[in-house]
This record gives C-alpha cells, sequence and structure tokens, in this order.
C-alpha cells in the first residue's frame, strides 16, 4: 500500500463526514410564519451558544479584564470557527486570591468537565473551584464517556488544537446523541478506494445520482476537509483521532443544513466505526454516533423528539445510499461512459479503473 493511499484512507470518510456532521444542534434561521418576540429570542439564543468559542478573558492582577484572544474565530464568518486552529485556553486562570476572576460560560463547561471527569487540568486553564458555578447535573459515566475516550487516545483537554474548544462542548448541559448502525452493500476495499480521494467522490456521485456533491481537503495532510451536498446541506471537520486501518475514527466539525424552514448549524463531533460482515466479505457493518449540542433546554427537547431524530437519521443515510449507489453502479458498468467521456480527466479515468479491480 502506497503511503499516499495510505494517507488518503486516513480521512477515508470524508465526504460521509463533511455532510453527517451538517446535521447541528441550534435552530439559527427561517420560520413558517413570524414568530412572537418569546420565540425569537429563543431562536437566537439557541443559535449562539457561546460560540465561536473563544478564549476567556480573566482580569489582571489590578482588576482590568485581559483582551479575548481572537485565535479560534473565522475572520468574517460570524458564528462559525475553524475547527483546526489553535484551541487557546484562558489568558491566566491563576488569579490574585483577592480578586474574583471572571469565568466565562465557555471556561465553566470546559473546567467543570474536565474536573467531573476527573482528567488532568491543563495548567493556567481553570480558576480555582470556589469561583466557578457548579453544573445542575451529573458526570457520570455516561457524560464522561466521550472525554475519557479522546484523553485515553491522546486528544486530552490541553490539546493545542482541538483541546479547549472540544472538552467545553463535552461539558455543556444540553446534548443528543444520534445513532445509526446499519450494513453497506460494498466491500471494505471498493469503499475505502472510494473515499480516498475526496474530490473524485464527489464527482462520481454527482454523475451517477445527479445530486450536487463537492468535497475538498483544507490542508495539506489531508485530515481537514469541507463538503457540501446540494444547497441544504454543507460542512466541514477534522479528523482528530483514528484511522481507516483501525476501522475507528471521530471527526470535530462544524456544518450547516436547511432543514424545512429552518436552518440548523452548530459543532457535532462523530464516532464512525465499520467492519467486514463475518459471512459476506462484500458488506460492511457501521455503527455512526454523532454528538451536537443543543443552546438551550427548549432546543434540547425538539431535538429528542422522535420526529426531528428520524429526519436526521434520514439526512445521514441518504449520503451513504448516494455512495453505496455510485459503487454499485459503476460495478454494473457505468463506467463506460465516464471513460469515454470528455468530462473527466486522465486521471480520473486511471483511479476508475483501478477501482473496478478491487474485490
Amino acid at each position: 500500500m502506497t503511503r499516499a493511499y495510505r494517507s488518503g484512507r486516513i480521512a477515508g470518510c470524508a465526504l460521509v463526514c463533511a455532510l453527517w456532521l451538517s446535521v447541528p444542534p441550534a435552530f439559527a434561521g427561517g420560520k413558517a410564519k413570524p414568530a412572537d418576540a418569546g420565540t425569537q429570542a429563543v431562536i437566537a439564543a439557541a443559535a449562539r451558544p457561546d460560540a465561536p468559542p473563544k478564549p476567556p478573558a480573566v482580569p489582571d492582577k489590578n482588576g482590568a479584564p485581559a483582551a479575548n484572544d481572537k485565535t479560534g474565530a473565522v475572520a468574517g464568518t460570524g458564528q462559525v470557527f475553524n475547527v483546526p486552529r489553535k484551541s487557546v485556553p484562558p489568558a491566566s486562570a491563576n488569579s490574585d486570591s483577592a480578586i474574583k476572576p471572571r469565568v466565562t460560560e465557555s471556561q465553566k463547561d470546559f473546567c467543570n468537565l474536565v474536573w467531573g471527569c476527573g482528567l488532568i487540568v491543563p495548567p493556567g486553564y481553570c480558576p480555582d473551584p470556589v469561583f466557578v458555578e457548579k453544573p445542575r447535573f451529573t458526570f457520570d459515566s455516561t457524560r464522561c464517556q466521550e472525554a475519557r475516550t479522546l484523553n485515553a487516545r491522546g486528544v486530552g483537554p490541553g490539546h493545542p488544537l482541538y483541546g479547549f474548544n472540544l472538552y467545553r462542548f463535552l461539558g455543556m448541559e444540553y446534548r443528543v446523541l444520534y445513532t445509526v448502525e446499519d450494513e453497506l452493500p460494498i466491500s471494505q476495499e471498493r469503499l475505502a478506494y472510494l473515499l480516498a480521494d475526496l474530490p473524485l467522490a464527489a464527482h462520481l456521485v454527482s454523475h451517477f445520482m445527479n445530486e450536487p456533491y463537492t468535497a475538498e481537503y483544507i490542508d495539506g495532510a489531508h485530515t481537514h476537509f469541507k463538503g457540501t451536498k446540494g444547497k441544504r446541506l454543507r460542512g466541514d471537520a477534522t479528523l482528530i483521532s483514528g484511522s481507516s486501518d483501525e476501522k475507528h475514527l471521530f471527526y470535530f466539525g462544524y456544518g450547516v443544513a436547511t432543514v424545512a424552514w429552518w436552518t440548523l448549524k452548530g459543532p457535532a463531533l462523530m464516532d464512525f466505526s465499520y467492519y467486514p460482515k463475518p459471512d459476506n466479505g462484500k458488506v460492511l457493518k457501521y455503527r455512526m454516533k454523532l454528538l451536537v449540542f443543543p443552546g438551550n433546554g427548549v432546543i434540547n427537547s425538539i431535538m429528542n423528539l422522535g420526529l426531528f431524530k428520524k429526519v436526521v437519521l434520514g439526512k445521514v443515510r441518504e449520503v451513504l445510499q448516494d455512495i453505496t449507489g455510485t459503487a454499485t453502479k459503476l460495478a454494473a458498468g457505468g463506467s463506460k461512459d465516464i471513460l469515454a467521456g470528455k468530462d473527466w480527466t486522465a486521471e480520473e479515468k486511471a483511479k476508475i479503473d483501478v477501482f473496478l479491480k478491487l474485490p
């Protein structure tokens, strides 16, 4: 296996994951009819769960607030933050005992999670616990599962790229978990190859399924990417742990999705694992867990409704069906018009030829 191919396989689920992560937590847009002032306030609050997460400003020893470091925010994009940006901790959490530090909501969520789950507190991130408001819930084994798992895999609270942003969201009061377990009628080798080159995969899916997909890498390592499906789904995500060789991957990202009259946007964490079906090597069994973070109790209740979950899971399955449908059509001889067409480069045609020779 070549180094380039292995690098592509590390981001093997990228197109799927970028669009899975486009089913995020907060209502932020259109309504079927004008809402009253109270409803508008709820929607606005839900759309801004203290995002983008900025390093909290902590008073200096003279009591003057420190300026927030803008690192982590994406210029000109409002609420969107760029996940791979450096995750910057609070400027200083070790304030003079005579001065009560100002603790932001982001810092409260982060610190309570780290303390509650028994993780090591990165130096300078949290003030004395007496200054931090205690949560209204308990950090039990369920609440701490993702944090402890990622910490054990080397992506801890002090991680320079993702630590503060990731664990801040894991510490939020409201969270909704969507789980999908199903089968894909495609071999491990073909799925890995098809998804190893995201621009090629998007071109193929658009061609066979008549659905406009786009995909592109944002970094040279091919671990950070963005993708779209038509005008209703778009997102970007970063592989923060795992690999396709391990068949277990964790992605952290930000997405925007339009569902009916609503626009949903916000961060999400995805845990994706898969393995070949024991009695059929050309079928994969997979499990996808998507964790999102509603901005308040009202939105949390809505997102836990069975009907709403059905819509979200439907979006996930649509992407998978398009990808496996593309693979099926290619295997059934659908490559003939591509190989003879003028809309495909010689390099793309060569890759498709290799794909068809895989088991």
